[in-house]
């Protein structure tokens, strides 16, 4: 960021660096929430430097819904956007990017020249507030006229940079990674980083001596991004989130006292900022309703008293770097009028998947890392679309047909040899997929309206169909995997060619990170990819398989124990995988 040159440089949300973005009065808005530590920041400096006049400030309500952020009138915040007359903020980002999943965070600083967002990002906000409105403003309030060199001084920027680090993910993140824990072990080990770091805080007042701030006798940057953890601590974090073993005003004395100088202070130093952008009630508000405090993480287990952890019933099999980068397309040929149907069946869903999703690709030759130019541009979120849709649909038919083959076991009175289990376990699998890349997206209304729409459908449909016919179904089902091992391949061209540079340092989510157990290291947007691939591949085999066989008669070969173990055959992991599936005269 340029700082004193009367110019906002654009943090990257943006490829595109050639846009400026002149700091004049009017011009700007402040969208947030005033339940939000991280929009308290940039609220506070905007108060602090005396921007208020300057840049308009948009408040929005603090409960998160579905949809994210949106207007209400409640509680003091404005029922619809001024400007634009929008309900949610998720429309200001889509005036910018129409095709944008998520996520629609707040704060946001808005330029309403050029109708363009300049930043989501509360560091880069504060440091924008500091800098580039100074020409607009008494000379007392410019930065290289304040005691000690301002909020963030030339002398103390590496302290400050440093001291930000730990406190930004020891404090500042670590109290809402407290209240996510999903099993005891996860919330000792959050609860020890953050107590931590607040006994770290009370020695550094303590060794220090020269305050009364962090710093000495000036506020800083880092009291600032301080401030809004510790004020909410004993007040909303102890309760909602679990951060009860300790509190502020009781076990930590310098710390309550510095809290309680920057909260009272009406000096010309503070002229209120920090108590008046201090807003309990929607602190409290927002975090009653939001995912973290009812800890409506996917597959999050239910607290219970005797209850350490609960594990997943089908724990995922452990995959090498080498299976999975082995994986390569592959068809299976129509050889009879079965195949044929189920082959056109999926090729009349995907062009309609397609068409829905705007989504094309090259199928000649394609093969890892080798699969040519794509058609269409594919961005980040059209990916995200796509994917979506895809699992959505693709975790129906293991649950439709364990189901009728349950139900027909009982009317049978006879075990089914195995194949129930396989078929649930492809369903869970695959319903991990959807769950994995919609904490991902964040889905709104209409989106989640779609899925549903979509799943019905398809529900009925397969049900009718596995009723008439199981083996075209297995047939189907495997043409599908097929195409799903093509998308994510394309995918990861694409990754790997650069025209993702969003996904290129995206960590994968943390229900990823637990259910494939993910190694350190090898926890980003590709090594997600190139698992569920992998998954993809294994359905592939194992329905074109099971569309070999008699579908009433031989058991299920992924499951058995055969005879001559050291001969070829069909495995529950990736050994000896193969794409096009097993002749049934080879395993049974």
């Amino acid at each position: 960021m340029a700082e004193l040159d009367y110019h906002i440089c654009r943090p990257p949300l943006s490829n595109n660096r050639s846009l400026d973005f002149c700091a004049e009065a009017g011009r700007y808005a402040l969208y947030l929430q005033y339940g939000c530590p991280f929009a308290q920041r940039a609220n506070i400096v905007l108060r602090l430097k005396g921007l208020d006049k300057m840049i308009s400030v948009v408040v929005l309500d603090p409960t998160k819904t579905p949809e994210g952020f949106r207007f209400t009138g409640l509680l003091g915040t404005m029922k619809k956007d001024p400007f634009y007359n929008f309900s949610h903020i998720r429309q200001l980002y889509w005036k910018v990017d129409p095709e944008r999943i998520g996520p629609f965070t707040i704060p946001l600083m808005w330029d309403r020249k050029k109708e363009l967002i300049v930043s989501n990002e509360s560091g880069d906000i504060m440091r924008i507030l500091y800098f580039c409105f100074d020409h607009l403003l008494p000379e007392y309030r410019r930065e290289v006229n304040r005691p000690g060199g301002g909020f963030y001084p030339m002398g103390l920027r590496s302290q400050i940079d440093a001291m930000n680090t730990w406190i930004q993910s020891d404090i500042n993140a670590c109290v809402y990674d407290v209240g996510a824990a999903v099993d005891q072990e996860s919330y000792d080990a959050r609860t020890k980083v953050l107590f931590s770091a607040f006994d770290r805080v009370e020695r550094h007042f303590a060794e220090t001596g020269n305050g009364p701030f962090i710093f000495g006798e000036t506020i800083t940057e880092t009291d600032v991004r301080l401030f809004t953890s510790i004020i909410r601590f004993d007040v909303a974090y102890s309760s909602a989130l679990r951060c009860s073993s300790k509190l502020v005003r009781y076990n930590y004395p310098l710390l309550h006292k510095w809290m309680q100088l920057l909260y009272w202070d009406d000096s010309p130093t503070t002229d209120g900022a920090f108590r008046n952008t201090t807003f309990f009630e929607h602190s409290l508000r927002g975090l009653s309703t939001s995912r973290v405090s009812r800890l409506e993480y996917f597959e999050s287990p239910k607290n219970a008293p005797n209850i350490r952890k609960t594990d997943a019933a089908w724990s995922h099999p452990i995959y090498s770097e080498k299976q999975m980068s082995d994986i390569r397309v592959a068809h299976r040929k129509a050889d009879n009028r079965s195949d044929r149907a189920a082959l056109a069946t999926m090729r009349l869903l995907r062009w309609g998947m397609d068409t829905a999703t705007g989504y094309k690709h090259d199928r000649k030759g394609l093969t890892v890392g080798n699969s040519g130019r794509p058609l269409t541009l594919m961005t980040e979120s059209k990916w995200l679309t796509r994917v979506i849709f895809l699992e959505s649909i693709a975790g129906v038919p293991g649950m439709v047909a364990a189901s009728l083959r349950h139900l027909q076991s009982l009317r049978r009175m006879k075990r089914d040899n195995g194949w129930i289990e396989t078929l649930l376990e492809e369903a869970y699998n695959e319903r991990m997929h959807l769950l994995t890349f919609l904490k991902m997206a964040e889905p709104g209304r209409f989106m989640r309206l779609m899925i549903l729409g979509a799943q019905g459908v398809f529900y009925n449909a397969f049900f009718m169909m596995y009723l008439i016919s199981p083996r075209t179904c297995h047939r189907f089902v495997g043409y599908l995997e097929e195409e799903a091992v093509i998308t994510y391949t394309r995918c990861i061209d694409d990754l790997d060619a650069g025209k993702l540079p969003k996904w290129e340092t995206l960590e994968a989510p943390e229900i990823a990170i637990r259910y494939w157990n993910m190694p350190e290291g090898h926890r980003k947007m590709k090594d997600l990819l190139l698992y569920i691939r992998a998954d993809e591949a294994k359905h592939r085999e194992v329905n074109h398989t099971l569309g070999n066989l008699e579908q009433n008669g031989d058991p299920n070969p992924f499951v058995s124990t055969y005879i001559d173990p050291t001969k070829l055959h069909p495995t529950k992991s990736m050994v000896n995988l193969k794409s096009t599936g097993w002749d049934r005269k080879d395993v049974v």
